[in-house]
């Protein structure tokens, strides 16, 4: 009964590491980290941007910060970059173009964090996101693991002896 145990929880365990690395994208987290790039006018067509407050019900909605706006981008298929204007208005997009403008700074401070910048009047705060490769290296690892103790689970359950000795 033990090792049937083990050899199910071995087995769910390497059965969820699988799927949360080789395919990461269909779980929807195609990004992990993410740095600041710029302050620019994106003129960007809109539609090529999926924004925050029209894909998240206002009741759950929170108060914009980068590290806000790049939780509900990093799930957005094809989103490498996301702007923040206005100190709240988020958005996510393949691709920016920054214009070169008079407009002003990125000096709105954000709702959700008084000591950050989140765009401007005219501009926005733009960050590039990806996957920090250090991060598939650990899951990859940790799937490895899973799998072999797997195997050492069915191998002890084959031969009829606890998987611990």
């Amino acid at each position: 009964m033990t090792v049937a145990l083990l050899v199910l929880v071995a087995s769910v365990s390497a059965s969820l590491l699988r799927s949360s690395t080789s395919t990461c994208g269909s779980r929807g987290v195609f990004a992990d980290g993410f740095s600041r790039t710029t302050c620019a006018d994106d003129v960007s067509p809109k539609g090529v941007r999926t924004y925050y407050a029209d894909n998240v019900r206002k009741m759950y909605q929170r108060k914009m910060t980068p590290d806000v706006c790049f939780q509900f981008c990093r799930s957005v298929e094809n989103a490498k970059f996301f702007g923040i204007s206005h100190g709240k208005d988020c958005y996510c997009t393949k691709y920016f173009h920054a214009q070169s403008t008079s407009g002003g700074e990125c000096d709105n401070i954000c709702e959700g964090d008084n000591k950050q910048k989140c765009g401007g009047l005219e501009k926005s705060s733009l960050f590039e996101m990806h996957m920090c490769a250090e991060g598939n290296s650990r899951a990859e690892g940790a799937l490895t693991a899973a799998e072999d103790g797997l195997t050492e689970a069915s191998d002890a359950a084959g031969e009829g002896k606890a998987f611990w000795q």
